[in-house]
């Protein structure tokens, strides 16, 4: 069995959406998961970047990851859930723009590593951004 996978994917710890993270998993194949509330949002906090950064380059070390995927998701209580946002589209766009600011971050920390952004709706849906 081989110890490398192509993959890292951080993702947030909301127990609802691991059934629809399930297939995206499985069509990636064999790949690491770091899970943290606000997934992008805790790469940009600086209270708890270190902890994802730590984990990514552990990933890379160890496994020799290439690509990070950094998946945000609908109603995520880490940025107040949906009563913090005034309509679907503005919720999109909160996310869009924490998950560009973590991949800049993680462009910064851990240079060469293709990053892709996701943004999951309840319904199952995946959203690239």
């Amino acid at each position: 069995m081989s110890h490398t996978c192509n993959y890292c994917v951080v993702t947030c710890i909301d127990f609802r959406f691991h059934p629809l993270l399930q297939s995206f998993f499985y069509e990636l194949g064999e790949c690491d998961r770091v899970a943290l509330a606000g997934a992008s949002k805790a790469i940009v906090d600086e209270d708890t970047r270190d902890v994802v950064l730590k984990q990514i380059n552990i990933s890379q070390k160890l496994h020799n990851v290439t690509s990070v995927i950094l998946v945000d998701h609908e109603d995520c209580g880490a940025y107040g859930g949906k009563k913090a946002v005034t309509s679907d589209k503005s919720e999109i766009n909160l996310h869009a723009q924490t998950l560009h600011q973590a991949r800049d971050i993680i462009q910064k920390h851990l240079p060469g590593l293709t990053i892709e952004l996701k943004f999951v709706k309840l319904n199952g849906e995946i959203i690239d951004l």
